[in-house]
């Protein structure tokens, strides 16, 4: 899963350029749903961070691509889970830590506007399902804008992002063969960062 990402970020080194490494560090919070036969529809908040780096410097010219490095959890409101023991249906709030490394366009850190798509795979991490910590694969696709100030001397940002990731699994006690259960992870966040380098 890393190694396009890491010949990407290491193409410049390579090919014997003078290169400087740039590196986008931002914070903030997001809304959104975890859906699926587990969770009860509705609606939780989240923390997230994310780290993205690329092989050219802040000053270099153009759109950076590089690699997103992301990390959230569940904060604040929090979702129901529904898990059946016999005769009796139990329901609880549940937390998730969601993490991955995503590819990444990220416009010229001099524009004031520009767009922020990425796309690869995350992990879903939950403490808790049926009993037992469980960890499932999530294909991640995100979409967004970022709104800059252009300015070297206040290099900030504030990013708002759409995410979409989506996985499947079988559930407890299904046999081998058994229909697979489909996760889709739908968030909307927003985001304050920094060019740090």
């Amino acid at each position: 899963m890393s190694c396009p990402l890491l010949l990407l970020l290491l193409a410049p080194v390579l090919a014997g350029e003078d290169t400087s490494f740039g590196t986008d560090v931002s914070a903030g919070a997001s809304a959104g749903a975890l859906l699926g036969e587990w969770p009860v529809a509705g609606v939780h908040t989240a923390w997230q961070l994310k780290l993205d780096a690329f092989p050219t410097a802040r000053e270099a010219p153009g759109p950076r691509v590089g690699a997103s490095v992301f990390a959230g959890g569940s904060a604040g409101i929090r979702q129901d889970a529904r898990e059946a023991h016999e005769d009796q249906v139990a329901r609880f709030p549940f937390s998730y830590v969601h993490w991955g490394v995503l590819a990444a366009i990220r416009p010229d850190p001099a524009r004031t506007w520009g767009g922020l798509p990425s796309f690869w795979f995350g992990r879903i991490d939950h403490t808790e399902y049926w009993g037992a910590p469980y960890a499932l694969p999530m294909a991640t696709l995100e979409a967004g804008a970022r709104k800059g100030t252009g300015r070297s001397d206040r290099p900030l940002f504030l990013d708002l992002v759409a995410r979409v990731s989506w996985g499947s699994a079988r559930g407890p006690g299904t046999l081998p063969g058994g229909a697979l259960d489909d996760w889709w992870l739908v968030q909307g966040g927003l985001s304050v960062g920094t060019h740090a380098r």
